[in-house]
């Protein structure tokens, strides 16, 4: 999370409770609500329809702002990208 991010403060639970209940999925995210540098929001929404198995069109395009991604560590697990902390 970088210095200018803001999170809604249910926004962790609600990924959480998503992987939780959908066993099948791997990877949550959160649309992104631009603001100005005063913290006003801009009225621009990045988000995507994207879901389901997305995999493909991450390789092509991203569709995730970093600070918003939650993912199972057996998704790096199984690509061989998990680094021991």
């Amino acid at each position: 999370m970088d210095s200018d991010d803001l999170w809604d403060e249910t926004k962790l639970a609600k990924q959480v409770s998503c992987l939780e209940s959908h066993s099948d999925v791997g990877l949550v995210h959160t649309w992104m609500a631009l603001t100005d540098a005063e913290g006003n929001p801009t009225g621009r929404i990045m988000r995507t329809a994207a879901k389901g198995n997305v995999w493909e069109q991450l390789i092509e395009k991203n569709l995730v702002a970093c600070s918003s991604v939650m993912a199972r560590r057996d998704c790096f697990t199984s690509v061989g990208l998990l680094i021991q902390i």
